[in-house]
């Protein structure tokens, strides 16, 4: 067509390269200043909700466009036959990284603001265990359902 250019494939690549790399760059500062803002207004979410409204909706729009490119469909298949672990199972490790690293925040936060003389390591340990008992079997359950229903709908997707 006359508004199509051709374009070096290289120079796609580059670019899409660095916008990734943009991506990364922008979702670490946004996670790091959520964190920062949780400690230095404890209790007031609404100083960071513009940064997880970003966070959220960009990681939505990540998963319906690579569902309805039938992207996810590919990387399924193109898992490395060299590695041992399935995407499935990486993603269930990201879950359980995540509902640990949470668990560690509330843990070590909890301790900071309320821990007194001698109850700093007891307020931890129990924040931290309570915060794991809640927060690894929602982690979990919810990357293996989204990772099951995003699977079925991306291979949906790439069949048509």
């Amino acid at each position: 067509m006359w508004y199509q250019k051709y374009r070096d494939e290289q120079v796609e690549a580059a670019k899409s390269q660095i916008f990734r790399e943009l991506y990364y760059l922008m979702m670490g500062f946004a996670g790091i200043s959520v964190i920062v803002k949780a400690i230095l207004y404890p209790g007031n979410w609404k100083t960071s909700l513009f940064e997880l409204l970003l966070i959220i909706f960009s990681a939505v729009y990540y998963i319906l466009r690579s569902v309805q490119q039938g992207l996810y469909a590919d990387e399924i298949e193109d898992n490395d036959p060299q590695n041992r672990r399935s995407v499935s199972q990486k993603n269930m490790l990201i879950g359980l990284g995540v509902g640990i690293a949470i668990a560690l925040f509330f843990g070590i936060r909890s301790a900071v603001i309320f821990g007194g003389e001698g109850t700093t390591i007891q307020l931890f340990l129990l924040n931290f265990f309570g915060a794991l008992m809640i927060y690894i079997p929602f982690f979990v359950g919810v990357v293996v359902l989204g990772d099951q229903l995003v699977s079925k709908a991306s291979f949906k997707f790439f069949k048509k």
